[in-house]
């Protein structure tokens, strides 16, 4: 009778155990814990007025707070409250929380138990962002416009603006043609007949005044109208006058001096002239044959366009300006890569190069050329595999990026890092931006790497396999929480516990012995194990962490890293009521 007492016992006892781990999150929540510490996974803007932020699922949470503030204050202000079903929020600019270009804004999010009324660690320093500066629109105050083929623009000058462009077309047509740049520091530009721009007499002539930010690369609003002017004729605007004497000022005439004689008589009449016989009759002229094209060039001469659908303006200028037909035909050589419209405007559709080619319709066989690249990157997306255990260094370099000039302004976002995969760290030189991962379990994942707020490359990570020593680590280590942690306790007696076993069940060892086998050998492990053991409990109690070595007073993110950097010693840096505390678990040698 003892015994089917038991059995029934252990099976409402496994029972038990297999709901407690079904039951769905919001459950969870309801047994009152503290919510974990939540991972704002990233913080980025938006065209110019929104900003997303991303973060990880935090356990326990039934809401999420996101906070922010300018940067340089020390206040946090509540943005908005979301679900526990959410990992992202975007702040729209309002009045309430507005957003002002050119600003730093920082970000961070926390969880709450509305059961037991409990709030989580949060990221004291969260992230930081930057918004757009966008220049104001340009407000034209003056054109002047002079017989010798000279127009001056004035106008205002606007905020943000690191330089202006001066833009012109001819009255009635509708592309603008850049006329010049010109520095923040000047409100004028006068444009004079030149070849590439030129200024017929008696045309009329629209100008407008855009703004640009160097930093932000963002251009500001501007009068599409324009501002219409008129070349005048040659002399034109002169009246006619009567011809006045030389210039050099007549002398004063001096007195008539009373001839000492009388005055003899006048020298004979001059004779009648004989009169010239009448100029014949010009022949007429032969009409002059019609102006042929010269050149043509397009502006700009190359183009780089970096997603499907992405268009682009191009604009020709034919010389000479008193050309009879100055009609031209666009075409690119490749149309699977972009196409080009009967006026010039380019269109992106997948990836590599085409020419395109502005061609005369006069007959003098003159055209012009611009080399379009298109490079779209998820067209680019390679697919990585590994199965568990394998490790691999994902990355770009300077011979296929020719126009990153600062690798180390790369960053890496990197999808499900953690659970499928490991990140051992990062890789920075001159010519190269990398990221070194590790297989863990099975499943897939993301890597995008970005450039000045651009996507470049992303690779999809398919893990085809458990590594299973891994998975047996993992297991393990929740074992010992399991008995080394109790409800109620801090981060920092969860560390303080897990710190205790270390030193307490391993001794130092002078072999190297990585934690992922040193979990179930009991006996010896080195420092550097010691460090991986306690950054992994660390983690799992919740605290913020980074790791150290006696090399450098540098802290770094990820072991490898600080492993690297200098020093024969890893260890932990906590970061505990305020302030970051050495951890140092590794048994004594």
């Amino acid at each position: 009778m003892l015994r089917k007492i038991k059995s029934y016992l252990a099976v409402l006892l496994m029972l038990a155990l297999a709901f407690t781990l079904l039951i769905p999150a919001p459950v969870q929540a309801a047994s009152k814990k503290k919510p974990a510490k939540v991972t704002v996974t990233s913080v980025k803007t938006s065209g110019t007025n929104k900003v997303v932020i991303k973060w990880r699922k935090a356990k326990y949470a039934t809401n999420y707070r996101i906070y922010w503030k300018q940067a340089g204050t020390k206040k946090w202000r509540t943005l908005a409250t979301v679900k526990s079903n959410r990992t992202s929020y975007t702040h729209k600019s309002n009045s309430k929380a507005k957003l002002i270009g050119g600003k730093k804004y920082v970000y961070t999010v926390r969880a709450y138990n509305r059961y037991g009324r409990k709030w989580g660690a949060y990221n004291s320093k969260g992230k930081t962002v930057t918004i757009p500066a966008v220049p104001g629109k340009v407000n034209i105050t003056q054109t002047n416009a002079t017989s010798n083929r000279k127009v001056t623009i004035t106008w205002d000058k606007t905020s943000n603006a690191t330089s202006y462009r001066v833009f012109y077309k001819k009255s009635g047509a509708k592309k603008w043609i850049t006329v010049a740049n010109v520095s923040a520091s000047k409100n004028s530009y006068t444009h004079s007949n030149n070849k590439k721009t030129p200024l017929v007499v008696g045309s009329k002539y629209v100008y407008t005044v855009r703004a640009y930010n160097k930093t932000s690369r963002k251009w500001g609003a501007y009068n599409t109208k324009g501002v219409v002017v008129t070349v005048p004729k040659k002399n034109a605007p002169v009246p006619t006058q009567p011809a006045k004497p030389t210039a050099v000022p007549t002398q004063k005439p001096k007195p008539t001096e009373v001839p000492a004689k009388p005055t003899q008589a006048p020298v004979k009449p001059t004779a009648t002239p004989v009169p010239v016989k009448p100029t014949e009759a010009p022949k007429p002229t032969a009409t002059p044959a019609p102006v042929k094209v010269s050149s043509v060039t397009i502006n700009p001469s190359t183009v780089k366009l970096t997603s499907k659908g992405q268009t682009a303006q191009l604009s020709a200028s034919v010389l000479p300006s008193n050309a009879e037909n100055k009609s031209i035909t666009w075409n690119s050589s490749n149309t699977n890569v972009a196409t080009v419209s009967s006026d010039g405007f380019v269109t992106a559709l997948a990836n590599g190069n085409t020419t395109i080619t502005a061609t005369t319709l006069d007959g003098s066989g003159k055209s012009g050329s611009c080399t379009v690249i298109v490079e779209i990157p998820d067209e680019n997306n390679q697919i990585i595999e590994l199965a568990g255990g394998e490790s691999k260094k994902i990355g770009i370099t300077k011979s296929s990026f020719q126009e990153i000039r600062d690798f180390s302004k790369v960053t890496f976002d990197c999808k499900n890092a953690g659970i499928t995969y490991e990140i051992g760290g990062f890789d920075y030189i001159s010519t190269r931006a990398a990221v070194s991962i590790k297989a863990l379990r099975k499943g897939n994942g993301t890597i995008t790497a970005s450039y000045e707020n651009r996507v470049i490359a992303r690779w999809t990570i398919n893990i085809t396999s458990d590594w299973a020593e891994y998975i047996g680590y993992v297991n393990w280590r929740k074992q010992v929480e399991n008995q080394i942690w109790t409800n109620g306790m801090s981060v920092k007696e969860k560390c303080d516990a897990a710190k205790n076993y270390i030193k307490t069940n391993f001794v130092y060892s002078t072999k190297t012995a990585a934690a992922v086998y040193a979990y179930n050998t009991c006996k010896g492990i080195d420092c550097f194990t010691a460090t991986e053991f306690m950054g992994d409990f660390a983690k799992d109690a919740g605290a913020q962490m980074k790791y150290a070595n006696n090399g450098s007073s540098q802290m770094f993110d990820y072991f490898s890293d600080a492993k690297v950097a200098g020093g024969n010693h890893t260890f932990n840096m906590i970061f505990i009521d305020g302030q970051w505390i050495p951890y140092d678990a590794c048994p004594t040698p």
